[in-house]
């Protein structure tokens, strides 16, 4: 019954070995897929950043021509430079051409959407520890996102405030001399704006370099994981050979206790025998002894008539001699 017992024991820890196994597999192909999609974004960010930045170049150069235009309307009105003849219209387009066009921020928000939904599907398959990191992860592609939202509504505020502005100055060509205060103020806004716009790129490449450290310490602690499941894969063979170890020495153990249980049967009959042979001396005891018994009696009765017979042919010799004197 041991035997059984310890075969069931090792053919549980073989099965649980077989599915620790399985897990480490799964385990170290989920990894892999992990690092080939977190290698894909960081690609795709690293161009959107690029496009980013071409587009905050192209800004910076369209406010600089604004600005540019704006210190000649104002030398204009003041007398002091003439104002070239297309400068507004071309004003205009510049201004009225979109800083990032549609189908770009399309992308960027399915890319950023596709990658919110990457984290929370790595926050369901990544162990305990990763959970912190990928939350922060989380917050700060949500905040990443409602930055870039409110710089993508701020910029279209900005646009229709700029286009007013267009219209005004062809609305106040008579009024140049009362709208000039004005236009310097707004002058003075668009440079407010740009150091702005400014700080913030800094801020989202700064966010960028954030979220690329916290991916390669993703991918650090997936590597830890893995030695991790190494040790365990050694650990779980070390148990596997101990039980097969075990295994043998349980059968060992059982032929053993067999040839025990043989020769305790053996020696259980021999007993009987010697049983059965101390009741029959115990019987040819007691027999012996009645018979010592008797013999006892009998040699007593006989030793006392040879003292009588004795005795009697001494009065007879002793008669004899005095009658023969």
């Amino acid at each position: 019954m041991d035997t059984l017992y310890k075969k069931d024991t090792a053919e549980e820890s073989t099965a649980l070995h077989e599915r620790y196994l399985e897990k480490i597999h799964g385990l170290i192909t989920e990894r892999d897929a992990l690092r080939e999609q977190l290698r894909q974004q960081n690609e795709e960010l690293d161009k959107w950043g690029g496009e980013h930045r071409k587009q905050m170049l192209q800004y910076k150069q369209g406010l600089a021509a604004t600005l540019d235009l704006l210190e000649k309307q104002k030398d204009f009105l003041y007398g002091e430079e003439e104002l070239p003849g297309e400068s507004l219209s071309a004003l205009r387009e510049q201004m009225l051409e979109p800083e990032i066009p549609l189908g770009t921020r399309i992308v960027f928000f399915f890319y950023q959407l596709l990658f919110t939904l990457f984290v929370a599907v790595s926050n369901l398959r990544i162990r305990s520890a990763q959970k912190q990191a990928t939350k922060e992860a989380d917050v700060q592609i949500t905040e990443l996102t409602q930055q870039i939202q409110a710089r993508e509504t701020d910029m279209e505020a900005r646009e229709a405030r700029l286009r007013q502005e267009i219209q005004g100055l062809r609305d106040a060509l008579s009024q140049e001399n009362m709208r000039s205060e004005q236009y310097q103020q707004t002058i003075q806004t668009i440079r407010q704006d740009l150091k702005q716009q400014t700080g913030r790129a800094e801020q989202y490449e700064q966010q960028a370099k954030d979220l690329q450290r916290a991916l390669s310490e993703q991918s650090d602690r997936v590597e830890q994981y893995e030695q991790q499941a190494s040790s365990l894969r050694q650990e779980l063979e070390r148990q596997a050979a101990q039980m097969e170890q075990y295994e043998r020495k349980a059968k060992e153990l059982g032929d053993e206790m067999a040839r025990l249980d043989e020769v305790r049967r053996c020696q259980a009959g021999k007993i009987r025998e010697l049983e059965k042979d101390l009741d029959q001396t115990k019987e040819d005891n007691s027999r012996l002894r009645a018979e010592a018994s008797w013999a006892t009696a009998r040699l007593r009765r006989t030793r006392a008539l040879l003292w009588t017979v004795v005795i009697v042919i001494a009065i007879l010799v002793v008669v004899a001699v005095a009658g023969s004197m």
